[in-house]
């Protein structure tokens, strides 16, 4: 890095902030909103499908910023795959074989 930039707004689940080293600070007074995965499925599927709802209860508090920060970086730095990717964590998490 030139040094150039000392602060810069991303999202915390950027895979370049792993790239460029970049250290996440606190937002101790709440000025950015989490933006926290979560799981849906449309009623009508829900319905047809009940199974589904349990297997996506199964993704419940699996990722996390650093985590998730991780997998983007493998797709966005190390250019693998994302389905590649995903199905990594998955197996990695228990949630498929």
């Amino acid at each position: 890095m030139n040094d150039n930039v000392q602060v810069i707004d991303a999202y915390s689940t950027d895979g370049l902030l792993l790239r460029y080293n970049l250290l996440v600070l606190e937002d101790d007074l709440g000025a950015f909103p989490y933006y926290h995965a979560v799981p849906m499925i449309r009623r009508d599927i829900a319905e047809k499908h009940p199974e589904l709802v349990g297997v996506l209860r199964m993704l419940a508090g699996t990722l996390d910023d650093e985590r998730m920060r991780g997998l983007n970086y493998r797709v966005d730095v190390e250019q693998e795959d994302p389905r590649e990717v995903a199905r990594s964590f998955l197996i990695g998490a228990e949630l498929i074989r």
